[in-house]
């Protein structure tokens, strides 16, 4: 097994002309790393990337707010521009694993290895993130989440990939909250997560986006719960039964289907009386 640990763009630019196809980018090593334990002789080119300072950065431009891919959620759940602009964001790296994995883990980690249980993954679709990174030919790329294949998309298939940060546009979303079954010091995937992003003009919602993961590979949108909440006069036992309505559809034959539909619930029940305070 050969590593590498570039200290800046161009170097990383030019390890990735010479790599072979069995590259792997690692940064926090919290999926990697127990994926190595168990396949010991698996050769591999392992290319760190958490000491690019260019990925580690979060910052704020003129419509956007922009978080690098290395960055921790650690970082990420103490940072004030994202608890300003992104606190669904905030509070999903908050709930993420045990104290260590926050500290080495990624955001950029957990979204490349597509875990259905990603915490970080549903807030940024909320918050209508891009994604950007660029090839080994430094083509670049800005790539919208929501309906994003990354089993067919070119840059995803592409081994010499690699994910930069992502932009969170301002001014869409003044209010962002999110909600996970289970404990803050729980170390084991999420069996359920939601996240809600909207617009507050005068205490009314508006542009709302609402997210749940843990029910397929990828986070579902909620759209039905969105209109509701949208509507002059939402109310809450048709917001709830439009969330679990939604698992029903869409874990129609899943044992855990029942249990799903009602954990729903709860999580939307507490997003709504905190955005209902929010709104008074």
């Amino acid at each position: 097994m050969r590593t590498d640990r570039p200290v800046s763009l161009e170097e990383l630019r030019q390890l990735l002309e010479r790599s072979p196809r069995n590259l792997r980018f690692i940064a926090g090593g919290t999926d990697l790393v127990p994926h190595l334990r168990r396949f010991p002789h698996e050769d591999l080119h392992l290319v760190d990337l958490s000491s690019l300072e260019e990925l580690r950065q979060i910052r704020v431009r003129e419509n956007f707010l922009e978080i690098g891919a290395a960055v921790t959620f650690d970082e990420l759940e103490h940072s004030l521009p994202v608890r300003h602009y992104a606190s669904a964001l905030a509070g999903a790296a908050a709930r993420v694993g045990s104290p260590q994995v926050r500290n080495r883990g990624t955001l950029g980690g957990n979204f490349m290895n597509a875990s259905p249980g990603a915490d970080g993954v549903p807030p940024l679709l909320a918050l209508e993130a891009l994604a950007f990174g660029e090839d080994e030919r430094g083509k670049e790329y800005l790539l919208p989440l929501e309906n994003l294949d990354r089993s067919v998309h070119p840059a995803f298939r592409n081994p010499f990939f690699f994910l930069k940060g992502f932009r969170i546009p301002l001014g869409k979303s003044g209010y962002s909250d999110f909600a996970k079954l289970g404990s803050r010091t729980g170390v084991t995937i999420a069996k359920l997560n939601l996240a809600l992003a909207c617009t507050l003009e005068k205490g009314h919602v508006t542009h709302p986006r609402i997210f749940a993961g843990s029910l397929g590979r990828y986070p579902v949108r909620c759209g039905d719960a969105e209109t509701l909440l949208d509507s002059g006069k939402p109310d809450l036992s048709l917001f709830l039964r439009s969330l679990g309505d939604l698992v029903e559809r869409t874990i129609p034959s899943r044992g855990s289907m029942p249990y799903k539909r009602r954990a729903i619930q709860g999580l939307g029940e507490d997003l709504w009386r905190k955005l209902q305070e929010v709104r008074s």
